[in-house]
């Protein structure tokens, strides 16, 4: 996942998930860490064994066993974009995303929105229509334009007859009006 900015700031939590999904396919592992606050954590693989190309060579056996291959993509879940300005809102979203594997990207602002859609790779944005800086159609329109075509599903306040049609027209997706279900959007997502 391109994203060094963040990725320096805070990380985006999948080292540690692709190295358990990794380590478990291999025989004899163990997963060990020590945590200290304010300075860290440090995390130890052991496994018997060594690598010979593709295959692991055990001391156990006599023959290497060669591993699964790994399909990055598959593990990480999808990469969505979640642009949203109501911290509350942002927070419930991207722990319900989480939880259902998601990996979320979120961003508060339509300026940030449109940088981000238009050199990331997202499976899927969650967009807000009434952002600070560029409003969400606004958005929407020029990631179209530019040949940006992730799915896209509105989440906003505006829900009448007139504002849904708009916001297809301009490239979504879907349309998904506060107040909502988390089930709905979830399902919606898939």
């Amino acid at each position: 996942i391109n994203n060094a900015e963040r990725n320096r700031e805070r990380g985006l939590g999948l080292g540690l998930f692709l190295v358990r999904r990794i380590v478990d396919q291999l025989p004899g592992h163990s997963i060990s860490m020590t945590s200290r606050f304010g300075r860290g954590s440090r995390f130890r693989v052991e496994f018997p064994g060594m690598m010979l190309g593709d295959a692991l060579v055990s001391p156990l056996r006599e023959e290497p066993v060669p591993l699964p291959p790994l399909d990055l993509r598959e593990l990480a879940g999808a990469y969505v974009l979640l642009v949203e300005d109501d911290a509350k809102v942002a927070a419930g979203v991207t722990s319900a995303l989480q939880s259902a594997g998601y990996v979320v990207d979120h961003v508060d602002d339509g300026e940030t929105a449109w940088f981000r859609g238009g050199t990331e790779s997202y499976s899927a944005v969650i967009l807000d229509l009434g952002l600070p800086g560029l409003d969400g159609l606004s958005v929407l329109r020029r990631w179209r334009d530019e040949g940006r075509d992730f799915p896209v599903l509105i989440l906003t306040a505006r829900g009448s007859w007139h504002e849904r049609v708009e916001g297809i027209d301009a490239g979504a997706d879907d349309y998904l009006p506060k107040p909502f279900r988390v089930e709905e959007l979830l399902a919606r997502l898939r």
